[in-house]
């Protein structure tokens, strides 16, 4: 549940604040009533945040990263997951300071620069991780097999020996969520790299379909593209649901625990925006967000309209039929709900309090 709600809150600035900007751009009327102070910086930091990224060559920067050692590969890795985390959580706060200043004046415009900034070292860090990502995936020896299954370990072994109360398991969990969706996206955009440089998309466009069908048939696209992706996804997953159980089971938490915090977000999301329970969560959408647009732009060829229009199209009905999920699902989750399943879902030795 957690992940559909930050998928919803990443998918925000390419659908709704497209489309709010482009009836302002269209002189509409009730447009304007709609749009807010907040939805234009956004869209400001946006752009300005993609354009100094476009400066930055992927590809010598992959290179670069590839002529290092298995060993510094894996250092660089964890450094950057380290700074994104302490990234985050310097973001969502003046990200808050930015969106919300202009309610009540231009106090706002006064860190639209430092927010700009931010999101630029952010968006910059997290591009150093997916190509870092990326090299691990590509290599020939078990590079991605060290990097990602011992670091994933080393968080198993940190999580499984700590005393957890409630909130602390909420934090866990939402960490992990966000960790899921960073990961999923990183592997989009290796996705799109690794076949963009196959020819995938290039046949794809030009209606090659006998080639387009020749290549994805062969043991190349199944062995240098498909197969290290799932392999880093679904042991992400094992590893977690390995780390779950042990927590569950040496701090004597029962199930219900992980359907109250369920519960509990729900029951946010019934009362606020989407991208108001992923900030709860943890995820700043904006630093990733821009760092997909500039691979969607630098893959796949966004010069023809149509394209873009039908690619737009596809994003928006995903957030449409997400967000017609998480509604209906808000709306059978009352306040009432959350309180008669706080003392199910905890044991007898944990009796601290998880506030909503």
């Amino acid at each position: 549940m957690g992940i559909l709600i930050c998928i919803d809150a990443l998918l925000v600035p390419f659908t709704v604040l497209p489309l709010k900007l482009a009836l302002v751009a269209a002189r509409r009327p009730r447009a304007s009533a709609h749009i807010s102070v907040g939805e234009v910086k956004l869209a400001l930091l946006m752009a300005s945040v993609v354009a100094l990224l476009s400066w930055i060559d992927a590809s010598w920067l992959y290179h670069a990263i590839r002529a290092q050692s298995t060993l510094k590969l894996y250092v660089l890795f964890n450094v950057c997951e380290v700074m994104d985390k302490l990234l985050v959580s310097f973001g969502l706060d003046l990200l808050d300071c930015v969106m919300c200043g202009g309610e009540d004046g231009d106090a706002g415009l006064l860190y639209l620069p430092i927010a700009a900034l931010y999101t630029f070292i952010h968006a910059v860090l997290l591009l150093y991780q997916v190509i870092t990502l990326n090299v691990a995936v590509n290599s020939h020896g078990n590079a991605v097999l060290t990097l990602l299954v011992s670091n994933q370990f080393m968080e198993l072994k940190s999580a499984v020996f700590k005393r957890f109360d409630r909130d602390s398991l909420f934090t866990l969990a939402t960490a992990d969520i966000v960790e899921r969706v960073q990961l999923g996206v990183f592997l989009c955009i290796i996705f799109l790299r690794n076949g963009g440089e196959m020819g995938l998309w290039g046949y794809w466009m030009s209606g090659n379909w006998a080639a387009l069908q020749s290549l994805c048939s062969s043991s190349m696209f199944w062995e240098r593209l498909l197969n290290p992706i799932v392999m880093v996804f679904v042991s992400e997953f094992i590893v977690d649901a390995f780390k779950h159980a042990f927590i569950v089971k040496s701090n004597r938490f029962t199930p219900h625990a992980y359907r109250h915090f369920r519960t509990s977000l729900l029951a946010d999301l019934d009362s606020t925006s989407t991208s108001a329970v992923a900030r709860r969560i943890g995820f700043s959408s904006l630093p990733l967000a821009c760092l997909g647009l500039k691979f969607f732009v630098k893959g796949l060829n966004c010069s023809h309209w149509l394209f873009v229009l039908n690619s737009w199209l596809i994003v928006m009905f995903f957030k449409n039929a997400i967000g017609a999920i998480l509604t209906r699902l808000s709306k059978r989750v009352s306040k009432p709900s959350v309180e008669n399943e706080c003392s199910d879902a905890i044991g007898p030795a944990n009796e601290t309090s998880f506030t909503t």
